[in-house]
């Protein structure tokens, strides 16, 4: 479960014993958790144990569930190693966020055989990730990961990736390593006649990595050509400037990146989900249950 960082302060012996038997429990409880989901093959990301890498074989909604009913991370205070997103957290403290992904599926949302694909790379957002995996295959949609071929830095960058790269890329939960998700095809293996429609995930690093690639910036534009749906949340609006089809058309995205937006001659507005025809934007995790309800009425 990683290391655990306690303060405390002025306790007896008694006090002490009972915080390492919690503190036991926990780990035991986060065992019983990783081997589950690990054995479970219905589980939103594909897992191989790398030796010498942190790998996860849960999905961000199914553990962070886990979690909450726990009350594990909570209950212990705990610190985090690296700055992070709790998904555990972030579903108790958004309602309306939790509901959306428990919510039973209706008939009218079926949306079987549509062919979507997530153009994504190292360094995505993990819950923006899963939670468009979770929600469209959940309602019958092909989904396909699709990512940049891994290509080596030049050796006086001293940049060095493990060697999963050439199947795997690397999510993040904010700042912190999270799990890895298998690559179902490479960038410059597909067209955009062969999908319905594409989906362009944020965290910070993944789509600063894909604004530069030739050949996403290929596919979205033909995407956009074509009129069909393009999501994007966070920073994934970097690629869609990247890409030059954001001018004089309403968006919105990361706080962080609406002065690019501008820059580049978007409308930008703050609210949680913008709709200019074919595409289609928010700003944070919390708003998924908007951009994903547009994405699907789109699909439809």
């Amino acid at each position: 479960m990683g290391s655990i960082l306690l303060t405390i302060n002025n306790i007896n012996k008694k006090n002490i014993m009972r915080v390492q038997i919690i503190l036991l429990i926990a780990i035991l409880l986060q065992s019983c958790v990783t081997q589950k989901s690990l054995s479970n093959k219905n589980d939103i990301i594909e897992v191989e144990q790398f030796k010498g890498q942190q790998v996860t074989g849960e999905s961000a909604l199914a553990s962070a569930s886990v979690a909450s009913e726990l009350g594990v991370a909570d209950g212990l205070k705990t610190t985090p190693l690296s700055p992070t997103i709790n998904t555990a957290r972030l579903l108790d403290k958004n309602p309306a966020l939790k509901a959306f992904f428990m919510a039973p599926i209706k008939e009218e949302e079926k949306i079987t055989g549509k062919h979507i694909a997530i153009i994504t790379t190292d360094g995505v957002e993990e819950i923006e990730l899963t939670g468009f995996l979770k929600y469209l295959k959940a309602r019958g949609a092909i989904v396909d990961i699709v990512s940049p071929k891994y290509s080596p830095w030049a050796e006086k960058y001293a940049i060095q990736y493990p060697v999963s790269r050439t199947e795997y890329i690397q999510t993040v939960r904010f700042m912190e390593n999270a799990g890895k998700v298998k690559i179902d095809r490479f960038i410059d293996e597909v067209k955009a006649v062969d999908y319905d429609a594409v989906v362009i995930p944020g965290g910070a690093w993944n789509p600063d990595a894909l604004r530069i690639d030739k050949n996403v910036l290929a596919f979205v534009r033909e995407m956009d050509k074509a009129k069909k749906p393009i999501a994007s949340i966070c920073h994934g609006p970097w690629v869609l400037i990247n890409a030059e089809i954001v001018e004089g058309r309403k968006l919105t995205a990361a706080w962080s990146i609406h002065i690019d937006l501008k820059n580049a001659g978007a409308i930008v507005e703050d609210k949680p989900m913008v709709v200019d025809g074919n595409l289609i934007t928010s700003r944070y995790p919390t708003d998924l249950p908007d951009l994903l309800t547009e994405f699907l009425r789109q699909l439809k």
